[in-house]
Parts: structure tokens; C-alpha cells; sequence
């Protein structure tokens, strides 16, 4: 378990774990390339509209959870390590399907 102090976050912290958490799933989709496009312009609610019309689709989910991250009351509260965390979780789902839809597709091959 990794112990962490207490300290105000800033913007730049939040902004670094946020850079993190993107360059470990590069967009694979147009839908992808579109809700990242839309995420750096700061057009969280457009974000949070694809996540909602593409509901199995994780990579769009951690994105849409994101946006809230920089919200102020999600600062005051503590509530960007839930935020952070989510998408993290999102993350890792999305990690989980890509290798199994990669090993599927290369076990097809040797079979095919």
C-alpha cells in the first residue's frame, strides 16, 4: 500500500496524472480519436455524451470521467482521487479487452 500526505492539489498535479492515465490507452477508433479531440478542447459534456451513447466502450468511460477531476468541489472534497481512480479502473478494463481481442485475433491466425 503506497502512503500518501496530505497536501492541496493543483491544477498542474491533476493535469499530470491526467496525461498518465491517457498515454496508457492510445485511441485505437474514430470514436476514439473523437472523444480525445473533444477531451483536450475541454468539451468535458461532449465527452460524457459519447461515454453515454457508446456505453460498453471503456476508453470513452475513463474519458468522461476525467473532466470532473479539474472541477473545484471535486478538489475541495477529495473527490479527484474517486474521479482519478475510476478512470483508472476503466483503464485497466480496456487494457484487459484489448490483449484478449489481440490474442484471440493471433490464435485465429495459427488456427486459420
Amino acid at each position: 500500500m503506497t502512503t500518501i500526505q496530505t497536501q492541496e492539489l493543483t491544477k498542474e498535479q491533476i493535469q499530470k496524472a491526467v496525461d498518465l492515465i491517457i498515454d496508457r490507452m492510445p485511441p485505437q477508433t474514430t470514436l476514439h480519436r473523437e472523444a480525445l479531440a473533444e477531451f483536450r478542447n475541454g468539451n468535458y459534456p461532449h465527452v460524457k455524451k459519447l461515454a453515454a451513447f457508446n456505453p460498453l466502450d471503456q476508453y470513452c468511460k475513463a474519458l468522461s470521467f476525467l473532466g470532473g477531476a479539474f472541477s473545484p468541489q471535486a478538489i475541495s472534497t477529495g473527490n479527484t482521487f474517486t474521479i482519478l481512480n475510476e478512470s483508472i479502473l476503466k483503464v485497466g478494463e480496456l487494457a484487459k479487452e484489448r490483449t484478449a481481442l489481440e490474442l484471440g485475433a493471433d490464435i485465429a491466425e495459427v488456427f486459420g
